[in-house]
């Protein structure tokens, strides 16, 4: 955003940008998905991704799943962050929330690991985790409840990309 003059001999100035360029860099962002899931005998009424159903079908002996609800959150990232997702649960007349505080973002990987990834129902801990999201891939944070309440990660990275991996 901002502005610097330099006025100096080719090979000083040519020295600096060097260096700016190594240092003025662009956060990295991502968006994270949050789907929470019930475990169900009947066919949901929205259409989840297949890969999904089949993973969570290995885990538990259920082959269908209702999506409770979901939240998003798009954010840049650095260690020691903290990033937080509200979600109604309205059948049941509750909110939960997700807490996650990030440890590290590896762009050449695009993993994001998370310190903490802390569930919450009606401001209780359900469940608290750490956990490495991996770039388009679904992640089973943990499952409650007599019929299963899943909560499931879904990360992608957004903006700026370093140029070894464009």
């Amino acid at each position: 955003q901002g502005m610097l003059i330099v006025r100096d001999t080719p090979d000083a100035i040519e020295a600096i940008q060097g260096f700016l360029g190594r240092i003025d860099v662009p956060a990295p962002h991502v968006t994270v998905t949050c789907l929470v899931l019930q475990a169900t005998r009947e066919q949901g009424s929205v259409e989840l991704d297949a890969e999904l159903i089949k993973h969570l079908s290995k885990l538990v002996p259920y082959d269908q799943f209702e999506l409770q609800t979901m939240g998003l959150v798009q954010s840049a990232v650095s260690p020691q962050m903290h990033m937080m997702v509200n979600m109604p649960l309205p059948d049941q007349g509750l909110a939960c929330s997700l807490k996650m505080e990030v440890e590290a973002f590896d762009e050449v990987d695009s993993s994001l690991t998370l310190r903490e990834a802390r569930f919450d129902v009606d401001g209780a801990l359900n469940f608290s985790t750490r956990v490495t999201l991996h770039e388009g891939e679904y992640v089973v944070l943990g499952a409650s409840g007599p019929q299963p309440v899943f909560v499931v990660l879904l990360m992608q990275a957004s903006g700026p990309r370093p140029a070894s991996t464009r």
